[in-house]
């Protein structure tokens, strides 16, 4: 495995060693809901109890999420390494009901705050495009959650595309606890 990983690293500065230089940027994007920060949101209690208090106690409907509005700023080291810095957060809502009516008794929200420092690999690039992959491992803080006030956070985004000049849009496939999908958006070169 360490093989493979050090031949794709070999390959991919080999394609790079003639292109121009990445420049330094920052980049606004969006990406799906976080899963792992959704569940953590919900009921502070689901193990299974037969006793009444438990089968009628308050409880809520479906979480809503805004996703994870993101921003990244890039630090180039060469032609196919760069680090980045991704902060981003994710609020959640939902309705709380009473357990013995059924009413609506109001509404929780709360907050995920993401900052992930990532590692970026340069697959190819020229003078309009480029494609990377990152990895990344941080930290987030909750807020307004009943359980849990920060977890670590690991994301491993393989497939990313850029695309553009001065301003480019950029499309990233990932997973992890910081979201599972997509990410994107638009940034800037210095």
């Amino acid at each position: 495995m360490r093989r493979i990983i050090l031949a794709i690293l070999a390959l991919a500065f080999c394609v790079n060693a003639s292109a121009e230089a990445p420049k330094p940027a920052v980049r606004l994007g969006w990406s799906m809901a976080p899963v792992t920060a959704a569940t953590r949101f919900g009921d502070e209690n689901k193990e299974f109890r037969s006793d009444l208090q438990y089968i009628y106690k308050n409880y809520h409907k479906d979480i809503r999420s805004t996703g994870n509005f993101t921003i990244a700023c890039d630090l180039v080291f060469n032609e196919w390494l760069s680090a980045s810095m991704y902060f981003a957060y994710a609020g959640f809502s939902t309705d709380r009901f009473d357990g013995h009516s059924g009413e609506k008794t109001g509404e929780a929200k709360g907050g995920a705050f993401y900052a992930v420092p990532h590692i970026s690999f340069t697959y190819y690039q020229n003078d309009v495009m480029r494609v990377y992959g990152t990895i990344g491992a941080g930290y987030c803080v909750y807020s307004g959650f009943e359980k849990g006030h920060g977890s670590g956070v690991i994301q491993f985004n393989p497939a990313g595309i850029q695309y553009g000049r001065k301003i480019f849009v950029f499309a990233e496939l990932g997973f992890g606890t910081m979201f599972f999908g997509g990410l994107v958006g638009v940034g800037y070169k210095f």
